[in-house]
């Protein structure tokens, strides 16, 4: 464990290699970046804790404009309001993110336009199964960007949260505005990603990610990746977005923002993606209830002079006769 009570700015590496908690306190009069941190805790959960002082006095875990932050093995907790902030504002500058090495909590990252990151943000591994650690991914792709210098992302299961005030900005079967008509089916129920092992989510409560910029405006592309959630088959997955960022019982809307991307479900990992996002709050995973009739293998065209043509396959037409 280290009590930062310098000044810095630190050069070197810090690897932290426990086999129990440990944990980083900066104090109130310490500043400075970490230059180059490895985090290969093997405890069961694997966790290093920045803490929080009285009133909120430490400070966060910065990492230096020109440093990096490589999970091995380990899950970074942000007590109260602390963060762990990545200021390097290049896609590598954060690594190894995976169901063993993640932030439960606040993680904050600076960006740049043209660059795709990964957020690895999780839940409370406490109450895992190992090593079944409840990881969700977000990765979002810059298109354009604005007076935008950096993003706190948090992700949130309601019912485990309740200290933050945030347990009830909506659920599986009631938020607001569900269900969501869609060119690809009609989004009703959230996933309830966030859970203690694969196949065992939150049953009837969504996993929500907040994000949270500094300033400005951004298009991008989105992918969150869910895990730990009620086993569930749907013909698509994707995207929800809300208008503004809620924790209390007045709630903003979920919506379908810019196009839909993609989908797939392993069993384990449940992704959706949109492309041509724009503006930030809260964002969740769900499913279609209702397919459409007609399910595409393929679907191309060419150019033949002054015409085009059009040709199809079809893996199923359910109550269907011809489309145009």
């Amino acid at each position: 464990s280290i009590i930062n009570t310098g000044s810095g700015p630190y050069y070197g590496k810090i690897v932290f290699m426990g086999t129990s908690t440990q944990y980083f306190t900066p104090i109130a009069a310490s500043s400075g970046d970490l230059f180059n941190v490895v985090l290969n805790n093997t405890a069961t959960p694997p966790l290093l804790k920045i803490k929080e002082g009285a009133a909120g006095t430490n400070r966060d875990m910065n990492i230096s404009a020109t440093g990096s932050f490589t999970f091995q093995s380990g899950i970074v907790f942000t007590e109260g309001a602390r963060t762990l902030k990545i200021k390097k504002p290049t896609p590598s500058s954060l690594s190894g993110g995976s169901v063993n090495g993640y932030v439960w909590g606040r993680l904050n990252r600076y960006i740049a336009n043209g660059n795709a990151y990964d957020f690895p943000v999780g839940e409370n591994p406490t109450t895992a199964a190992a090593p079944n650690y409840p990881f969700e991914n977000m990765n979002i792709n810059f298109t354009t960007v604005t007076g935008l210098n950096d993003l706190t992302v948090k992700f949130e299961n309601l019912s485990s949260n309740t200290a933050f005030g945030i347990w009830s900005i909506g659920s599986s079967t009631s938020s607001p505005s569900l269900p969501l008509v869609a060119a690809e089916g009609t989004y009703t129920p959230l996933i309830d990603c966030g859970g203690t092992n694969t196949g065992t989510g939150v049953a009837g409560k969504g996993g929500i990610w907040t994000v949270l910029p500094n300033a400005g405006t951004a298009t991008y592309n989105l992918a969150l990746y869910g895990r730990n959630y009620t086993a569930s088959t749907g013909p698509s997955y994707s995207v929800l977005k809300r208008g503004t960022f809620s924790n209390c019982a007045t709630l903003d809307n979920w919506a379908l923002d810019g196009i839909y991307g993609g989908n797939s479900n392993s069993g384990t990992v449940v992704m959706g993606s949109r492309l041509g996002m724009s503006g930030f709050s809260q964002f969740a995973l769900a499913r279609t209830t209702t397919p459409l009739p007609i399910e595409l293998l393929a679907f191309d065209v060419t150019c033949t002079k002054a015409s085009a043509k059009i040709s199809w396959a079809t893996a199923s037409e359910t109550n269907n006769n011809h489309f145009t």
